[in-house]
């Protein structure tokens, strides 16, 4: 089995992070807009129509925040790697 080079190390870790990140966009997206049908529907029950709206406002920014933390630990997860793969090219280059 070939070695990766630190440069392919490298891309391979940004091509991971980016996938990620296009997976998570896609999957906000989706949950936006079934969540977004769903109040529609309830919008149209006078009873209910008023508390979904000021509950479908407190869900879309708890559902931000939540997919704004898996961001930012993807990020950060991102940011270990690539400092990993700078020690160990350091390590590999001293000794």
């Amino acid at each position: 089995m070939a070695r990766l080079t630190m440069t392919q190390a490298r891309g391979l870790a940004e091509l991971a992070g980016q996938a990620f990140e296009g997976a998570l966009d896609a999957a906000e997206r989706t949950q936006r807009e079934f969540t977004r049908a769903s109040y529609r529907v309830l919008g149209h029950v006078p009873l209910v129509a008023g508390p979904a709206r000021a509950v479908e406002r407190v869900q879309r920014r708890l559902t931000a925040g939540v997919y704004g933390g898996i961001r930012l630990g993807a990020r950060s997860v991102c940011g270990a790697v690539g400092g990993v793969l700078d020690l160990l090219h350091l390590k590999g280059r001293t000794g």
